[in-house]
C-alpha cells in the first residue's frame, strides 16, 4: 500500500489526485484524509484499489472549495486477498 508524499491538483493532468495505490487484489475499506485541525476533509470507503474515479480520490477540494497548500494527513485501512485487514497513517503535502 502506498500513497504519494505530496501531489498537485493544478488540473495538468499529472498527480492532480491523491489516491491508494497498490497489489489489484487489495480493497480499500476506508480512506480518509484530515486537515491540519483534524477536520474530515475527504472519506471514501470501500473500493479496489489503485481506483482512479474521482468520487475515490481526493481533488484537493473540500465542500467545493480549494484547499490551501499544506500537509494533510491521511488513513487508510486496506483487506488483502487472504482477508488480512491493516491500517496505515502518514501525511501529504498538497502544493498549488
Amino acid at each position: 500500500v502506498f500513497i504519494p508524499s505530496g501531489f498537485t491538483p493544478n488540473g495538468d493532468g499529472v498527480n492532480d489526485a491523491l489516491m491508494v495505490h497498490g497489489n489489484s487484489s487489495t480493497t480499500v475499506k476506508t480512506f480518509r484524509v484530515y486537515d491540519r485541525w483534524g477536520e474530515l476533509v475527504f472519506r471514501a470507503d470501500d473500493y479496489a484499489i489503485n481506483s482512479t474515479e474521482s468520487d475515490l480520490t481526493w481533488d484537493g477540494t473540500f465542500k467545493g472549495k480549494l484547499m490551501n497548500s499544506g500537509v494533510y494527513v491521511w488513513h487508510v485501512a486496506v483487506r488483502y486477498i487472504d482477508g488480512r485487514e491493516e491500517t496505515f497513517e502518514g501525511n501529504t503535502t498538497l502544493l498549488r
